[in-house]
């Protein structure tokens, strides 16, 4: 759009409230009639190709003073837009049927950068009621998932939600959490959530559909699920009752051509029942967050990377100095080059006995194999 066109679809959206769909007839419309993207319409030619009530409207109004105040009000609160014919906009959204016109922000939206981390991300959702396994779950799962470059969506009520940002907070990871509200400022999220909202406007993104000012209601939760399940490659639901916004949103996902996971749970837990739901109508058991890797990006390196970092986790926690020898160490160099015994134990507090016992074991769950002349190598497929 040009200066003009995008100044007055803003104000068509943001001070006369039109709807996104009408909106975007609207610009297909003009766009048709002057013959290319780069039409540069005047105010009577958008007036008569609309409605005789938005004729009425503009007639009344001045439309670039009210704009004005609706632009120093999102100065004052220091929040963006994008529209949806901005290149920023996210592609990935835009390919669903009811994408938002416009998407505002706080934090930091930084071309490239921050289109990277957009595109290349996945949800991580779940019930309000958060039992000490979900919390668990979401302490595992997520720094595999933020470690292997997968920037992570989600909401940002209480719960799975704020547990979600909370563990991606704690650590430096080359990606960002991004939250989607109903709503933005003054309201959007609960109040127990305060600081970790306004950790995530300086470490990352915050996203909404509806002007700020605009009263969040319950239909506005709905709305916002599908964003998260456009904006993302793949769903995953950590605990979550037989109804709930976190299975509306796993729901949508499928509708669009996404991944979807669920965490099972325990059978008599009540916050399991919507992600065996979930399971048996279609989506994918998730147990790791190698396992959320390799469903939405199948088995690449960067999931044999997270499959083999959970492994030696879970078979080494006992031995501190091993772990990160293995951890730190490419997977590549080690298939090229493979690792000896005896360097193994100058890393190592096993003895000979205790170190070739792990490594058996190591090498039964297909992390590596032994090789001749005590030579390990880390296993060509991680499965």
């Amino acid at each position: 759009m040009d200066d003009f066109s995008d100044d007055f679809f803003l104000w068509l959206y943001a001070v006369e409230h039109i709807g996104p769909r009408t909106l975007v007839r609207l610009y297909e419309k003009l766009r048709f009639q002057c013959g290319n993207l780069t039409y540069q319409p005047d105010e009577d030619r958008i007036v008569r190709v609309s409605s005789c009530d938005l004729r009425r409207s503009w007639k009344n109004r001045h439309w670039k003073r009210e704009l004005e105040d609706f632009r120093g009000e999102l100065e004052e609160l220091n929040v963006g837009v994008v529209s949806w014919t901005d290149r920023r906009y996210p592609a990935r959204l835009k390919e669903i049927p009811d994408f938002p016109a416009y998407l505002f922000f706080r934090g930091s939206w930084h071309g490239k950068r921050t289109h990277k981390h957009l595109e290349k991300c996945v949800a991580v959702v779940g019930t309000r009621k958060m039992s000490e396994y979900g919390r668990n779950c979401v302490s595992e799962i997520v720094p595999v998932i933020a470690g292997n470059g997968v920037s992570i969506v989600s909401g940002l009520a209480m719960g799975v939600d704020a547990q979600v940002h909370s563990v991606m907070l704690t650590k430096e990871h080359d990606v960002i959490p991004i939250a989607v509200l109903p709503g933005g400022p003054p309201g959007g999220y609960p109040a127990s959530s305060r600081k970790v909202y306004e950790d995530i406007v300086q470490r990352g993104l915050v996203l909404w559909e509806f002007p700020p000012g605009t009263l969040v209601n319950r239909q506005m939760f709905a709305v916002r699920n599908r964003i998260i399940a456009g904006l993302v490659s793949g769903v995953l639901v950590i605990e979550s009752a037989s109804r709930g916004g976190s299975l509306i949103t796993a729901q949508l996902a499928l509708e669009y051509g996404r991944e979807a996971g669920a965490v099972p749970g325990n059978i008599f837990s009540p916050t399991s029942e919507g992600c065996h739901r979930l399971i048996n109508e279609g989506a994918q058991p998730v147990c790791s967050g190698g396992d959320m890797l390799s469903l939405v990006y199948g088995v690449g390196a960067d999931c044999q990377n997270a499959l083999m970092t959970e492994r030696l986790s879970a078979i080494l926690k006992n031995d501190l100095k091993i772990y990160p020898f293995f951890i730190t160490k490419t997977a590549g160099d080690i298939l090229e080059k493979g690792v000896e015994i005896e360097t193994l134990l100058h890393y190592s507090s096993l003895n000979v006995t205790a170190m070739r016992v792990v490594l058996t074991h190591l090498e039964v769950e297909g992390i590596l194999r032994l090789c001749s002349n005590s030579v390990i190598k880390i296993g060509e497929k991680i499965s």
